[in-house]
């Protein structure tokens, strides 16, 4: 029976894209909807391919991706120009129609027409005030997360900068409690929650005492051989209830410099795997384009030093100030976006960071999770090099933009230096999920906040909510 109907509905499907398409492939119609920004006739398309596609579930996948891309759109995009020119008009008074168009025309203000309406990037209007100079001195709304824990960086540094070049220093106890709420009803009861959290690694040496106290329910824990390190649970969902999951673990964080200046570092063994594999082009994202080839080129010059040659790419990647970012599932090339948009968060410039060290010959790495600075928490990327002879170093292109800090090494401290008020879950990104996630994440590069999914698809971030409390032990 119930093959029977998965046929009659795949033919029902065959015949509405017949429909729908007409002489084009659906793929052909599918690409045009998409260039026009017609989202609703896309969606409508995906809905019938998916359909079509019957048990194949692998043949659906890719559409079922495409349709939740154009959901990641729509919820970044759904700011209006009446809302742009309100929020200027704060700063700008009568001359905010004029500022606004200018900012459209110069792509400040970021847009996609969806559907025939003009929609704006749910931050554009703030972010503007984080990049461009004028708006920035009539008033700053800029990355708070870079001031606001400035006074616990300039009691830190010191601690990790008094110990032996290389050592880990200053250690910082954390029991931490990561919870996820999944809203009441978002699933039909009866339906199973599957839920990822991230958990700090116990393979990073910057992370021991890595223990697991508690959970709301019963834990999986994954391999280490995951990029992605995770609590798996899941739970079926109840009417009328919100479904709250949480893990309580335990870490001692520790911070460390490595003092590089004048040091001699051998040339590197280009046969090693090492240097094969984090020199390497991948995709998505560390892509080393010609053009990219040409401007790490271009920012080496002739330094042949790899510290030195890493430290013009940090002074380069900084000048790019940080602004609210869009979700990254929805971005073809993050690095060649921080270069096209002037500006970059965290993960987006350290993305730029690590392409052009590999395009410059310097092998570089993602690692990822999240700041834990007390008052300060968040999500947050960063990035680690390689020496030959000194091993991986880390590298936080994103803090390195501070100007604010008063401590003896300032921001120039994280061009191979960290704090000690870190939680790294992630040592790569686009990884998968252990147990497998079976559709697509809500964030397909990162992972941070959690993963959420039941039967019938991915959860995204406004069906559930999360956050941390953390007592501070030391």
């Amino acid at each position: 029976m119930k093959k029977h109907f998965l046929t009659t509905a795949a033919a029902s499907a065959a015949l509405l894209l017949v429909a729908a398409c007409g002489s084009k492939t659906p793929e052909e119609q599918l690409r045009d909807n998409l260039a026009a920004g017609e989202y609703t006739k896309a969606e409508k398309l995906l809905d019938s391919l998916i359909a079509g596609a019957g048990d194949d579930f692998q043949k659906a996948l890719g559409y079922i991706q495409k349709k939740d891309s154009l959901y990641k759109l729509r919820s970044d995009f759904r700011r209006t120009k009446d809302e742009m020119i309100a929020y200027v008009e704060r700063y700008y008074g009568d001359s905010a129609l004029v500022k606004v168009n200018g900012w459209i025309k110069d792509g400040t203000l970021e847009y996609r027409v969806i559907d025939g309406d003009t929609l704006f990037f749910r931050n554009a209007a703030p972010n503007v005030f984080r990049v461009d100079k004028e708006a920035i001195a009539r008033a700053s709304v800029g990355d708070d997360g870079g001031r606001s824990q400035d006074s616990v960086l300039n009691a830190n540094l010191p601690e990790i900068l008094a110990a032996p070049s290389g050592q880990i220093a200053a250690p910082k106890k954390m029991k931490v409690r990561h919870h996820i709420t999944v809203k009441a009803d978002a699933v039909p009861a009866g339906d199973t929650l599957r839920v990822w959290i991230p958990m700090p690694r116990p393979d990073v040496a910057r992370q021991t005492d890595v223990q697991l106290l508690g959970s709301s329910d019963s834990v999986t824990v994954s391999p280490l051989e995951y990029g992605h390190y995770s609590a798996y649970m899941e739970r079926v969902a109840e009417a009328g209830k919100p479904t709250e999951f949480y893990v309580d673990y335990q870490y001692t964080c520790w911070g460390q410099h490595f003092d590089l200046e004048g040091v001699e570092i051998a040339p590197y063994d280009t046969t090693s795997a090492v240097y094969k594999q984090y020199t390497a082009v991948r995709a998505p994202h560390l892509l080393q384009s010609e053009s990219m080839r040409k401007l790490a080129a271009e920012i080496v010059g002739d330094e042949t030093h790899p510290y030195l040659k890493l430290r013009k790419i940090f002074d380069y990647v900084k000048q790019y100030p940080w602004a609210s970012a869009l979700n990254y599932s929805i971005i073809e090339d993050i690095p060649q976006y921080v270069l096209d948009n002037k500006k970059g968060d965290c993960g987006q410039v350290a993305l730029l960071l690590i392409n052009l060290a590999r395009a410059a010959g310097i092998p570089a790495r993602w690692q990822s999770g999240l700041m834990m600075h007390p008052g300060a928490w968040n999500m947050h990327d960063w990035a680690e090099v390689y020496y030959e002879g000194i091993g991986w170093t880390p590298v936080d292109v994103s803090f390195g933009r501070n100007q604010t800090l008063t401590n003896e090494g300032g921001a120039q401290f994280f061009d191979s230096g960290i704090d000690s008020y870190r939680m790294v879950a992630n040592s790569d990104y686009s990884c998968g999920f252990y147990p497998p996630k079976k559709y697509p994440a809500s964030d397909t590069v990162d992972f941070q906040a959690g993963e959420v999914e039941t039967s019938d698809g991915n959860l995204f971030y406004d069906k559930w909510s999360w956050g941390l409390d953390i007592d501070y032990l030391d």
